[in-house]
């Protein structure tokens, strides 16, 4: 729409007036309205961008996630040893392990990368005929111990 007042032409444009500019002269109020949106556009550009970089450090940084309580460690083969000769199969049910015997039944639990615990028996009743703690990497019997008659906490200690 266009406004004549005497002198100079008017261009009258909703959606400019709307955004608060009024025009003085059709180029300028265009050229204003233009320059109101390349303002706009760098703002919400810049808040785009700073929301990237907050979501990506914050997205990416890891935390700890929390220990299984089911999961055998070395803090609790040290704690079972200290029940010696009294160990039973049901001292180890709540722990995650695997059936891998042939003939007797044998469990294993893996504890880290470097050591697992091998218990083996006649049956999954009763006392175990050994409990095992094993250096995986080792190739000769003084890789591992039975955790109810042997030093746990020694063992580790010789073995890291």
């Amino acid at each position: 729409m266009k406004l004549t007042s005497g002198t100079d032409d008017v261009i009258w444009n909703p959606v400019i007036h709307h955004m608060g500019v009024i025009p003085q002269s059709g180029k300028s109020a265009v050229n204003k309205a233009r320059g109101i949106r390349t303002d706009m556009m760098k703002k919400i550009i810049g808040i785009l961008l700073v929301l990237v970089f907050v979501m990506g450090v914050f997205g990416c940084s890891k935390s700890e996630p929390e220990p299984d309580p089911n999961q055998l460690t070395l803090d609790k083969v040290v704690e079972l040893s200290s029940k010696g000769e009294e160990l039973t199969w049901e001292d180890f049910e709540q722990y995650h392990g695997v059936e891998c015997g042939s003939g007797l039944y044998i469990v294993r639990y893996e504890i880290d990368g470097d050591y697992e615990l091998m218990i083996g028996g006649t049956s999954a009743t009763g006392s175990p005929m050994y409990i095992h703690l094993v250096r995986k990497d080792s190739e000769d019997e003084s890789g591992f111990i039975d955790i109810r008659t042997e030093d746990v906490q020694a063992f580790i200690d010789e073995t890291r």
